[in-house]
């Protein structure tokens, strides 16, 4: 049985653009949030007649779409049987990731956008707060506007940390702009995934932060089953000094078909492993920055999901 999920075309792609354009607009008609309040009320309202996916894409990609550069960046640490995928698109791309790891492609980008909207700006006050992860998750928020560890970052007070937010998400209602960790957080509850956020392996007193598990704000009425991967990427410069700048996607090793032979074993020799588990397809946001602009496109996909 189909259900009405994942093509944003039609209807459905029309509501997303207006929604958009009525936020963008809202978030210019006052210095606050208050404008834009009342618009994500109504945004939220509107979408909820169509549903996202409630389990991660298992399909196939093409393994030229490898992000090389995000893969030599991987840490040590990370899940041994995933690959970093490269998104086309603006900005930090990071909705573009996990559009890739819910349907196989970016179609879904823009209305994952836009609930993030919806998300942190309804939610605020939990975004603020410094209740158990949530001050974890302003630790992460404070350290991934930055590029460098600086102990001031710890003790911003509020009314900045607020004016910051407020920013953040009037910036966020605008296609091409730049994510940090409040939005991975809100992403994880748009979804209703665990998203593991992996950091490269530099700068220590950062990465303590942001490399974490981030569950969901609140799961009603059942389990969070599946975790999607989500990686930080970006110019290391000096060996040592990481300039975060925008996410890939990281899907299963396993997941990758190839019709071309030669393609698929060049593939194979490049990966460092050469098995792969069963456990659910995962997502990586890489952040590069000064990246070569080299469009890798991804294969067309199906654009009805079963349930």
């Amino acid at each position: 049985m189909y259900c009405k999920i994942c093509t944003a075309t039609g209807e459905r792609a029309s509501l997303i653009a207006a929604l958009l354009k009525e936020l963008q607009t809202a978030g210019d008609c006052s210095p606050g949030l208050e404008a834009l309040t009342a618009a994500a009320q109504e945004a939220e309202r509107l979408l909820s007649v169509f549903q996202l996916p409630t389990a991660p894409w298992r399909g196939v990609v093409d393994p030229l779409a490898i992000d090389g550069y995000a893969e030599r960046l991987y840490p040590a640490d990370g899940p041994a049987d995933l690959v970093p995928v490269r998104c086309s698109g603006q900005g930090s791309r990071l909705f573009e990731a996990a559009s890739i790891l819910l349907v196989g492609s970016t179609e879904l980008s823009l209305e994952l956008q836009v609930r993030t909207v919806i998300e942190l700006t309804l939610q605020k006050d939990y975004y603020l707060s410094e209740m158990m992860d949530a001050k974890m998750m302003l630790q992460a928020v404070r350290f991934s506007h930055s590029a460098v560890s600086c102990p001031d970052l710890l003790s911003l007070p509020r009314t900045v940390l607020e004016g910051i937010f407020d920013a953040d998400v009037k910036a966020t209602c605008f296609q091409g702009s730049y994510a940090n960790m409040w939005h991975v957080y809100a992403l994880s509850s748009v979804l209703q995934f665990n998203i593991s956020s992996v950091y490269p392996m530099v700068d220590s007193e950062i990465r303590q932060y942001i490399h974490r598990l981030i569950n969901p704000r609140v799961c009603p009425g059942r389990l969070v089953s599946h975790t999607i991967y989500i990686m930080w990427s970006g110019e290391l410069r000096f060996g040592h000094v990481f300039k975060p700048d925008n996410f890939v996607a990281l899907l299963q090793t396993g997941g990758y078909v190839s019709s071309n032979p030669e393609s698929l074993a060049s593939l194979a020799a490049a990966l460092p492993w050469n098995t792969c588990t069963a456990s659910p397809a995962r997502v990586y946001a890489f952040t590069i920055s000064n990246f070569p602009a080299k469009k890798i496109s991804l294969p067309e996909v199906e654009s009805k999901a079963k349930r």
